[in-house]
């Protein structure tokens, strides 16, 4: 399963003492690219923390607290801690649901959304609110084949069909000030470097930028790097980015951060039938090693700049947690 980056890639100098003069700008872009020529170091960083302050908690059946999830489609084993009209507890059903509940209050409140809220807040025929083919007719069909009548559209229909929550919980995490993990300096002043082990629990002074020659590649010429030792006790969130340097330009460039998380170990109470009735309580699916990041090489110096530094993060494993799509 892939993640989807938070947008935004940065291209900038480091300011380093170079043994030779230095280039100009019109240089640099001149200058071909050269795989040689080219290091990266992957960087990581754990923002459990901010996702539970920002966005809070679900909870198991033995009512321990976890870290919301991204997404509660078909999940078991967690609930709801707050009242939910189909259970479903997701930060992006959450946040269509605080959405709704906003522009209701910016209408007439009546607990469904009529065209007119629609068209005040997102002009002019209210369809940019909604996921790819949908719009709001396809929304209220949605709503009475589902049996949500009455006027208007019901928070079930809207919670299937709204298009923005992944862009309201992108924004949460820009905050320049606060989180940077799409610039160099951003990452260089927020975010750990990456050990040549490949294991997070390792020391993090241990680091070195690494040719391309020092990757294994899939089948499409794309560099792999391997990822251990990320925590899945808590539906622990990670935001992972690699950052690229041209050794002979001096320029450092970072990709697009993506946002990962892993879905934990939890404990459910297993269906039983019978005379004696037992709640038995079982573990769930364990965790993998780790995560193999994937990035593509080479092409963030192209002239045309056509071609976006991209990073893409898969799962290895067939009993690996949860990285929820993003």
């Amino acid at each position: 399963m892939t993640t989807r980056a938070i947008t935004n890639s940065s291209f900038g100098n480091v300011n380093t003492t170079a043994a030779f003069r230095e280039l100009t700008l019109q240089e640099k872009a001149d200058r071909a690219v050269v795989d040689s020529e080219l290091e990266y170091l992957v960087y990581w960083v754990d923002i459990t923390r901010f996702v539970q302050d920002r966005w809070g908690f679900i909870q198991d059946g033995l009512l321990n607290d976890y870290t919301r999830l991204f997404d509660f489609n078909s999940t078991k084993g967690f609930y709801c801690k707050e009242e939910s009209v189909d259970g479903l507890c997701g930060i992006h059903q959450l946040i269509a649901r605080q959405e709704f509940a906003r522009l209701d209050m910016l209408g007439n409140a009546d607990g469904r959304l009529q065209r007119q809220e629609l068209y005040a807040e997102f002009p002019p025929d209210g369809n940019s609110a909604f996921k790819k083919d949908w719009d709001c007719d396809t929304a209220v069909a949605f709503g009475k084949a589902k049996n949500m009548g009455g006027s208007g559209l019901a928070i079930l229909a809207w919670e299937e069909a709204f298009g923005k929550s992944q862009q309201i919980f992108d924004a949460s995490f820009k905050d320049p000030l606060l989180r940077n993990y799409w610039t160099v300096c951003g990452l260089n002043g927020s975010s750990t470097p990456l050990v040549l082990s490949g294991n997070i629990s390792k020391d993090s002074s241990r680091f070195e930028w690494l040719g391309h020659k020092s990757f294994d590649k899939d089948d499409k010429g794309r560099l792999m790097r391997g990822i251990k030792g990320l925590a899945d006790d808590d539906n622990n969130v990670y935001i992972v980015n690699v950052v690229v340097r041209h050794t002979v330009t001096k320029e450092h460039v970072a990709y697009k951060p993506h946002v990962l998380q892993r879905r934990s170990p939890i404990y459910e109470a297993a269906e039983t039938s019978g005379p004696q009735q037992m709640t038995i309580i079982y573990a769930a699916i364990g965790s993998a090693i780790g995560i193999v990041a994937i990035f593509v090489a080479a092409v963030i110096y192209s002239k045309s700049r056509k071609s976006r530094p991209k990073l893409r993060i898969v799962k290895t494993g067939h009993t690996g947690p949860l990285l929820a799509q993003m």
